[in-house]
């Protein structure tokens, strides 16, 4: 209001009439409000996380430490995990061939063990699939883990023919060897016809992939956390 009162004043000293002071009052008015909005979006739009990443970018040499004082974060265990998360993201982001190589690692080390979780629970819906069967829980676990090995024995031999003779559509005759022995290994162990064999196989592979994919999400974010 002060500033307001000097600016009319010095204008009226300049024999500015009242019109064109009110409309330059108005154009400076307008300017401040724009400035102090366009400032507060800019700090509302910018998360912690950007704040990290735009301070790690130019200064990263500096520990955890010294940056979170420079920003004038809080030095508690959420934010130096996050910290921590941001410089691994930023190593990605430069794609850093090491960084990438030993995430690769940690993702194979998770998944690996993931697998002996997920397949109990998979055998679930196989017996839920077979419930007019008389078969156990571990007799339809049993048949699952002769599948996987299986699963594992093709894949191996396929990555090694494909270490010599690098084949995209190799692929496909992996995918479909393992479909031919599937649909010949549930006919045989559950002794039904073949429409109904191929049905259940169907309604497996919808489950299997929906469960996969949750799984991968899954062990991406714990080897995420953990690298």
């Amino acid at each position: 209001n002060a500033s307001k009162k000097e600016i009319d004043d010095g204008l009226r000293n300049f024999g500015v009439d009242s019109i064109t002071r009110n409309k330059i009052q108005s154009n400076i008015n307008q300017g401040l409000e724009k400035e102090k909005i366009d400032s507060i979006v800019k700090t509302k739009k910018e998360s912690k996380f950007e704040r990290m990443y735009s301070f790690h970018k130019k200064n990263p040499s500096l520990g955890i430490n010294e940056a979170l004082d420079s920003l004038k974060i809080e030095k508690s265990f959420s934010n130096r995990f996050l910290y921590r998360k941001m410089n691994v993201f930023y190593s990605f982001s430069q794609d850093s061939e090491k960084a990438n190589q030993e995430f690769s690692k940690e993702l194979i080390s998770y998944a690996s063990i993931s697998i002996f979780i997920f397949l109990p629970i998979f055998t679930l819906f196989l017996k839920l699939l077979y419930v007019r069967r008389k078969y156990t829980y571990v007799e339809h676990l049993i048949f699952i883990f002769h599948t996987q090995t299986f699963f594992f024995i093709l894949l191996s031999i396929f990555l090694l023919v494909n270490f010599w003779v690098a084949n995209e559509d190799i692929i496909p005759i992996f995918i479909l060897i393992f479909a031919i022995y599937l649909i010949l290994a549930m006919k045989k162990f559950y002794k039904q016809g073949w429409l109904k064999t191929l049905f259940k196989l169907f309604l497996l592979s919808q489950v299997y992939f929906i469960m996969a994919t949750i799984g991968f999400i899954m062990v991406a974010l714990i080897a995420f956390t953990m690298y």
